[in-house]
């Protein structure tokens, strides 16, 4: 999921489209009682690495 589109921070690599594809992969995870938002806040970290995690 998350882990499948992972940003390193490359100059090939483009940062707008990831942000705007981070919401729909993320958006499959459904718990009760928690916010779509949260479960995106969780899950960013996840989506990074390389340059853009440090």
């Amino acid at each position: 999921m998350v882990q499948n589109s992972l940003f390193n921070g490359l100059p090939c690599e483009d940062l707008v489209e990831h942000i705007e594809v981070f919401p729909e992969r993320c958006d499959i995870v459904h718990i009760n009682n928690v916010l779509k938002e949260i479960i995106r806040m969780r899950l960013f970290p996840f989506a990074l690495m390389g340059k853009a995690k440090a």
